[in-house]
C-alpha cells in the first residue's frame, strides 16, 4: 500500500486481482480497479491524479475527474438515447448530446 504525497488517498494492491484506492481521512474506498492477476504494486504519481498498478503488467489509471470524463466521452461511440439518459442520469436533469460529432440518441 502506498499514500499519496498529499496524504489524502490511499492506494492498496491485493491478491483479489484488484488495486483499491481510499479516502485517508473516512476510509472509503474511492476506486476498485480490476485485473487479470493478483495487483503486486501501486503507486501515484506526483500530482496524485494517476496510479500505476502492476499485475503481470504495468497499467496508468487516470483518478482526476476532468480526466476520467475526457476518458469517458473519448471512447463513447454514440450519444446516449432520451431512455437512457433518464435511466442513468435521472429525469431531473436535462437531456444533452454528450458529444456532438456522434449520432442523435
Amino acid at each position: 500500500m502506498v499514500f499519496s504525497l498529499d496524504g489524502t488517498r490511499l492506494a492498496t494492491a491485493g491478491d483479489d486481482r484488484t488495486a483499491r484506492v481510499w479516502a485517508a481521512d473516512t476510509g472509503d474506498e474511492i476506486a476498485r480497479l480490476s485485473h487479470g492477476e493478483p495487483v503486486r504494486s501501486v503507486a501515484f504519481d506526483s500530482d496524485g491524479t494517476r496510479l500505476a498498478t502492476a499485475a503481470g503488467t504495468v497499467h496508468i489509471w487516470v483518478l482526476d475527474t476532468p480526466g476520467l470524463i475526457a476518458q469517458a466521452l473519448e471512447r463513447l461511440t454514440a450519444n446516449l438515447t432520451r431512455e437512457q439518459w433518464n435511466r442513468y442520469m435521472g429525469p431531473d436533469v436535462p437531456y444533452r448530446l454528450l458529444r456532438e460529432d456522434l449520432d442523435k440518441g
